[in-house]
């Protein structure tokens, strides 16, 4: 019984190692504050990303990317489009 729970506790290092350092290398918390916070930054973001396309008068402005988390950093000037709203709405 004694080396069952030796091993038993080596097995549990090895995991607990393991799943620490997978946990680091996933980034830092802040991607999550950032997303929090995303609300409140829209207005400016949106701006920016505006005057930079050249304050476009035909609305809402489509854009084509990968990353459609941006959705939640532009306000309703801009239309996001992305191979992955085939999968994610019905046609």
């Amino acid at each position: 019984m004694r080396s069952s729970g030796w091993r038993l506790g080596l097995i549990l290092a090895v995991v607990f190692t393991a799943e620490s350092y997978r946990r680091l290398q996933l980034g830092s918390q802040t991607t999550l504050a950032g997303g929090m916070n995303a609300s409140r930054e829209r207005t400016d973001f949106s701006d920016r990303l505006f005057q930079e396309l050249g304050q476009p008068i035909v609305r809402p402005v489509s854009i084509a990317l990968q990353e459609v988390q941006i959705r939640y950093w532009l306000d309703r000037r801009f239309m996001v489009r992305s191979r992955m709203d085939a999968w994610t709405r019905p046609c």
